[in-house]
């Protein structure tokens, strides 16, 4: 039921099921359904060793997490993902931080915490005029 987890999900292999039971292999699993749920797992479980390794800036039980952590857990789990989906012959979409971003701010069914949150697009720094970079 995780908004993050079902936006990777989708945006990762379009036409995913919006019903957890079907999505999830629960009722009228197919060979490939466990195919992607394994790639899922494959991501989730990645994702969870590197946030158990970045203690330093992600507390357990955190209520929000900064963009640029989020973006890398994204990244982190799309990156297990597409090696697993990969290694069993699963179609998948390449990701980008950049182009899920536009997916889900734009596919209309996305939760508020994915698409109010004030994210920045991926500016170079050279264009930036938020004091961070030269303009």
């Amino acid at each position: 039921m995780c908004p993050h987890l079902f936006g990777l999900w989708t945006f990762l292999t379009p036409g995913v099921n919006s019903n957890p039971l079907i999505r999830w292999a629960l009722v009228n699993p197919t060979e490939y359904d466990f195919l992607l749920v394994a790639c899922v797992f494959s991501g989730y479980h990645a994702l969870r060793r590197k946030l158990k390794y970045m203690h330093a800036i992600f507390q357990q039980n955190q209520p929000k997490i900064c963009n640029p952590l989020l973006r890398v857990a994204w990244t982190v789990f799309a990156d297990a993902f597409c090696v697993e989906a990969r290694e069993l012959n699963v179609h998948f979409k390449q990701f980008s931080v950049a182009s899920f971003l536009d997916f889900i701010c734009n596919q209309g069914e996305a939760p508020d915490c994915l698409c109010n949150a004030p994210f920045e697009r991926d500016v170079p720094v050279s264009l930036r005029t938020d004091g961070r970079g030269t303009t």
